[in-house]
């Protein structure tokens, strides 16, 4: 049998990381707010802007990080100047995305019944009643 030796260049293993991570992040904002469409990155993103969590800048920064990120992980050569705009940008992005993520409060509401997250404490998402049980 022949040893199957692959080598991945360490950019490519640092992309594909920084569009994991990106996904998993994407992923845990659509599940807190009820989002049961397609797992893609494009849907989730409009979901998110639709529920005023993201905004344009952010999908923008995202899209290219991950049309960069896709040429590595499928083994195309990408320039250090995109290398160095991914490194650049993401920690930023992922800061971003997770004090979005820490905003969302769970709450259930008295009224309607709902329970899940809302970005305010004491205000449903859904029938819009305020609580003063802050």
């Amino acid at each position: 049998p022949t040893k199957f030796d692959l080598e991945i260049a360490e950019e490519s293993i640092y992309l594909f990381k920084v569009r994991l991570m990106l996904e998993k992040s994407l992923t845990d904002l659509c599940e807190k707010t009820d989002y049961n469409g397609s797992k893609s990155m494009y849907e989730m993103m409009r979901h998110l802007t639709r529920y005023e969590l993201i905004n344009g800048k952010t999908v923008e920064l995202i899209s290219q990080i991950t049309k960069i990120a896709n040429r590595g992980v499928h083994g195309e050569i990408v320039s250090k100047e995109y290398i160095d705009f991914v490194k650049q940008v993401f920690p930023e992005l992922q800061k971003q995305l997770y004090e979005v993520n820490i905003k969302l409060h769970y709450c259930i509401c008295p009224r309607c019944k709902y329970s899940g997250y809302s970005l305010f404490e004491n205000v449903c998402p859904k029938c819009g009643f305020t609580s003063d049980d802050v």
